[in-house]
């Protein structure tokens, strides 16, 4: 059983874009200790994630207007 609380259920949801009931039973099967945030697929996924991000970082004017 998980101990993982309704805040990192919804805290996963925001990141993976899954429904709140997939990302609770996504959290409630992962063992204690594990991360809820799944890792990226593959590296391609990971540099397009940080290219993004850094985007978003050196933009974030633009957003936050």
């Amino acid at each position: 059983m998980s101990t993982h609380t309704p805040a990192i259920t919804l805290r996963r949801r925001r990141y993976t874009g899954e429904s709140v009931q997939q990302a609770r039973q996504a959290t409630s099967s992962l063992p204690p200790g594990t991360s809820p945030i799944p890792a990226a697929a593959a590296s391609a996924q990971q540099i397009l994630e940080a290219r993004v991000l850094l985007g978003l970082l050196e933009c974030r004017n633009v957003y936050t207007h």
